[in-house]
């Protein structure tokens, strides 16, 4: 009796529903990795961003940390010349020189 047409038909048909099973959890596991895939790869696009962001920053500090040391030299070198001038005017006005008078108004 278990080869019986009817029941032959329903074991063909429980075959054909689990291979239909079979087949939609393969492509719901094709799919999940597809968009592993694709969430792997926008992850490492923005570590790739946030480590150019970052590097720009390190230009951008070595940047100004140059730009304040020219202006700390400059700045060092203008209060010498300022003091040298001092010291020059005082000379010449203790030594009865011109005095005020050489210095711009």
């Amino acid at each position: 009796d278990s080869y019986s047409p009817g029941r032959r038909a329903s074991r063909v048909e429980a075959v054909a529903e689990a291979r239909l099973e079979v087949h939609e959890m393969q492509q719901a596991i094709s799919d999940v990795q597809t968009e592993v895939r694709a969430l792997m790869g926008m992850r490492a696009a923005e570590q790739e961003a946030a480590h150019e962001a970052h590097e720009a920053r390190q230009q951008q500090v070595a940047k100004y940390r140059g730009e304040i040391a020219e202006a700390f030299e400059t700045l060092t070198e203008t209060r010498f010349e300022c003091r040298r001038l001092t010291e020059e005017y005082n000379s010449i006005e203790s030594a009865g020189g011109a005095g005020a008078d050489w210095l711009p108004h």
